[in-house]
């Protein structure tokens, strides 16, 4: 019941008229991207039955990758990839300052990480057939 509450009192925050400039942006995004039948997606559609840990492994990976990218920019402020400087810069990682410390290990499980759920999405897709259905299949 509250949660219907929270729901109904957000899909009025959302469908509320707007106008002038944001109006029109508003329309013109909404035809390209369908802005509000997400909205609708999202606030008044059942989650499904078999939505288990198992169709979660594409979003996993997806926020493995951005893990990776972003810390392998803050590794890359410290690291100096030369044959003479690599040891050096390793070792002041390592030893001499504790976040990039954490950083590089956040960056190496990550990666090892990465490749276990990007192997078990490889399985799951296969085994349920989900690529069979998917658009743009008749592509691969």
């Amino acid at each position: 019941m509250a949660e219907d509450l929270e729901r109904s009192a957000l899909a009025r925050k959302l469908t509320r008229p707007i106008s002038g400039v944001m109006a029109t942006t508003y329309r013109w995004v909404d035809e390209r991207l369908g802005v509000t039948d997400l909205g609708h997606q999202l606030l008044y559609e059942a989650v499904p039955r078999r939505g288990a840990w198992a169709y979660s492994l594409g979003s996993a990976t997806l926020i493995l990758i951005i893990l990776q990218i972003v810390t392998g920019m803050f590794l890359l402020w410290t690291y100096v990839p030369s044959t003479t400087e690599a040891w050096a810069s390793l070792n002041f990682i390592e030893h001499h300052d504790e976040f990039a410390a954490i950083v590089r290990g956040m960056h190496l499980w990550g990666a090892y990480i990465l490749f276990v759920v990007i192997g078990l999405h490889m399985v799951r897709t296969f085994v349920s057939g989900s690529y069979k259905n998917a658009p743009g299949a008749e592509l691969d």
